[in-house]
């Protein structure tokens, strides 16, 4: 993803309001400035804990077919888009999954990752407890289509 109208502090500021909420478990894959802009990935520390039947997934994890991936999920995304426009409310955010710049205001549009013998929305491909803004955006991306 690429940012623009931002600075590396914000992103080091809105990791720590994420963290909060996912126990810590978000990290930064890539986080370099290219210019005026800011190149950056999240992921996570750690897939789960534990060991044999007591084995769990951690907070902010993505899952595909089952599987844990090291990649932060789609509630993490949203929740740090949503904390970095709180921090600097002119800040543009460009994700090649949806292909356009997002403005503060509705960075969590929801995309396919599955396919088509397994689809598969984004916001389904973890174990994060929906909330009720969760329900209430995907509720009206739906009334869009």
């Amino acid at each position: 993803m690429i940012v623009k109208n931002a600075a590396l502090e914000n992103f080091h500021a809105a990791l720590a309001i994420v963290n909060a909420r996912y126990d810590g478990n978000i990290k930064f894959k890539q986080l370099e400035p290219t210019g005026r802009r800011i190149k950056f990935n999240l992921t996570v520390v750690s897939t789960s804990e534990g060991t044999g039947k007591n084995k769990v997934t951690l907070p902010g994890v993505s899952i595909k077919r089952g599987k844990r991936i090291a990649a932060a999920c789609w509630h993490v995304h949203g929740d740090f888009f949503d904390a970095l426009f709180d921090l600097v409310p002119d800040a543009e955010i460009f994700s090649a999954m949806t292909g356009i710049w997002e403005k503060k205001g509705d960075p969590w549009k929801d995309y396919e990752v599955g396919t088509g013998f397994e689809p598969l929305k984004a916001s389904q491909a973890c174990n994060c407890r929906r909330n009720y803004k969760t329900e209430r955006i995907l509720a009206a991306q739906a009334a869009q289509r």
